[in-house]
């Protein structure tokens, strides 16, 4: 199996895609791999490990996390009982971060791996004030970042104190939902329109000192993504090869 660079959730299964570019304006969906899920899992967020070939995925209605081969399909109960309010993975060093909603910290587990002989150990931290303003989370593997959203600001922290977390950008529009674009190093996230008929698309660096709307208006907050993005500084546009 190639390596996938689109990855869906569907009602029952998970669905492994490389998204080819070509010469014109269309491009070719080829699918790699279906994971069929259990027809009781709530599914909320999804990460996918490229080196070790897993799943990590949040069922809701169990409040467990799993890990998913999708070589063997073998499913392993990682982290049970908790409240999640959203977590990240950092597949360059098998680390999990996420938030306890219930214990209001943020954890740290490591390392990360389907295989249940593998013993995780885990580091937890208070969070400071910003705690019950956070709704999600992602990470930069390169500059060992954490990077956080409210309603309506923008956190950063370090892997070495990730609950010690500093606002880096204020915005006067609810932020709904973010990514973030490891190869063009850029922040990526919707806002209701007032007539709430399109979610805008904004963008900024990871320094958050160039920011601006994309133009690019979606029906919907989440899921997006980017492939092929090419972004200019000095242009509100977003060009898409």
């Amino acid at each position: 199996m190639g390596q996938p660079n689109l990855l869906m959730l569907t009602d029952h299964a998970m669905k492994l895609y490389n998204l080819e570019d070509s010469q014109s304006d269309h491009h070719t969906l080829i699918e790699l791999k279906t994971v069929r899920m259990n027809s009781n899992e709530q599914i909320q967020q999804i990460r996918y490990d490229p080196f070790q070939k897993f799943l990590l995925y949040l069922d809701q209605n169990q409040k467990n996390l799993y890990c998913k081969s999708i070589l063997t399909s073998l499913t392993l109960l990682l982290i049970p009982n908790l409240s999640i309010q959203t977590f990240t993975y950092n597949f360059i060093e098998k680390t999990l971060f996420l938030i306890d909603s219930a214990s209001q910290t943020i954890r740290l587990y490591t390392p990360i791996t389907c295989d249940p002989s593998i013993d995780i150990q885990m580091h937890m931290w208070t969070f400071n004030d910003t705690y019950n303003r956070i709704h999600s989370m992602d990470i930069d593997m390169e500059s060992r970042q954490l990077i956080f959203a409210s309603r309506y600001r923008f956190f950063l922290s370090d892997f070495s104190q990730p609950n010690q977390t500093k606002v880096v950008y204020t915005t006067d529009q609810d932020i709904e939902r973010f990514i973030y674009e490891s190869i063009f190093k850029r922040i990526f996230w919707t806002t209701v329109q007032s007539n709430l008929s399109s979610h805008s698309v904004h963008t900024c660096n990871l320094q958050f000192t160039k920011c601006h709307d994309t133009n690019v208006r979606l029906p919907f907050a989440w899921p997006f993504g980017f492939f092929n993005v090419r972004i200019d500084d000095n242009s509100n546009l977003i060009r898409m090869k």
